[in-house]
């Protein structure tokens, strides 16, 4: 018998020896076949051989490789900046992908965990003043074949923007927090693209469409309303003091449109 030489990216997995699977000699050299697998894929056994057209074909089986598998999470939800989750309840599991996992971690860690079975911590008082994540948590695993998974969980936490509806020409403070308030990356996150905006009947009369948000963030360049240009108009921008912080004050930039509309909808695309 000659040979077929599988080539994978691992050992071989399919009970052979170094990697051979022993088959029916060709007739010369020139018929000698190698298999190589695709990075992430392992070759196995052969699963079926037969004559087609007067050669002898071989069905091998593969498998993808899968690395070390870690489910992560905690129950916490969006937060904005300044304000202080009481509890957040972090789960997590980690299980063995195609081969042994041979090392777990999880840093900074909480004490007291079995990483071998699933596990449960908590946090308190969890608070960040900066979007970003709070309490971040990384778990990580590696496989005997020096695979490695890592997930980080944490609570997250964003800044607020806010978008709505005035009369009045200029917003204070106290006029920005009057709006609706969303947490988001940036305004862009929540309003790029078309949507419609309905203008209030009441209180009666006219009003600008107006757009807020933390300054340095992500700022509309442009609004286009029935295919034509929408003007916009920056103001100044102003300083927000945190309601769950008093001592975190966040500067804001406030655009809004140009012009007052008259209560009704109208389909803006926001860019």
């Amino acid at each position: 018998m000659a040979d077929i030489k599988v080539i994978t990216d691992d050992a071989c997995n399919c009970g052979c020896d170094g990697g051979i699977v022993g088959v029916e000699s060709p007739s010369n050299s020139a018929d000698s076949i190698i298999v190589r697998s695709k990075p992430g894929i392992a070759i196995g056994n052969i699963i079926n051989a037969y004559i087609e057209n007067g050669k002898k074909v071989y069905e091998l089986d593969d498998f993808t490789l899968q690395k070390p598998q870690i489910s992560f999470s905690q129950d916490a939800a969006i937060t904005e900046v300044g304000k202080t989750v009481t509890l957040a309840t972090y789960n997590g599991n980690i299980s063995a992908g195609s081969y042994p996992i041979a090392s777990r971690s999880i840093s900074p860690d909480p004490g007291g965990l079995n990483l071998n079975a699933p596990f449960s911590f908590t946090k308190s008082n969890v608070k960040r003043t900066t979007p970003g994540l709070g309490q971040p948590i990384t778990v990580q695993a590696t496989d005997d074949h020096a695979n490695v998974t890592t997930v980080i969980a944490g609570v997250p936490f964003k800044d607020a923007y806010y978008q709505g509806f005035s009369s009045l020409a200029v917003l204070d403070q106290a006029g920005i927090k009057s709006l609706p308030k969303f947490l988001a990356d940036n305004i862009l996150a929540q309003f790029a693209g078309a949507r419609n905006y309905v203008v209030p009947a009441s209180p009666s009369g006219p009003k600008y469409i107006y757009f807020c948000g933390v300054l340095g963030s992500q700022v509309p360049t442009g609004a286009i309303l029935n295919g034509l240009p929408l003007p916009l108009s920056t103001l100044t921008p102003v300083a927000v003091t945190n309601i769950f912080d008093g001592t975190l004050v966040i500067q804001y930039w406030v655009m809004r449109t140009a012009e007052r509309l008259d209560p009704g909808t109208y389909s803006i695309t926001l860019y």
